[in-house]
């Protein structure tokens, strides 16, 4: 059993247009690793200038609760801010 409960998935992707949004790219790990999203975490999608294909890496965890337990949490400068009085 792997200490971190995930596997490193990488390759190459084509596509017409603007590069994919990671949130389509989530969703098509999930359905070709049968995966859930929830518990897919893409870490870079890299497009050479000019190219109609993007390499990506991205990590397959067990399960949402291994990924929120390992990957650090989102800073949100908005979510800290202190409210204003009025």
């Amino acid at each position: 059993m792997p200490l971190l409960k995930r596997r490193e998935v990488s390759g190459t992707i084509s596509f017409s247009g603007a590069a994919p949004a990671r949130a389509a790219l989530v969703k098509e790990i999930a359905s070709r690793y049968h995966a859930a999203e929830d518990a897919i975490v893409v870490k870079g999608i890299h497009v050479r200038f000019g190219s109609s294909q993007a390499s990506f890496t991205a990590y397959l965890y067990d399960s949402a609760e291994s990924r929120q337990a390992i990957e650090p949490k989102p800073r949100d400068k908005k979510a800290k801010a202190p409210e204003k009085k009025e």
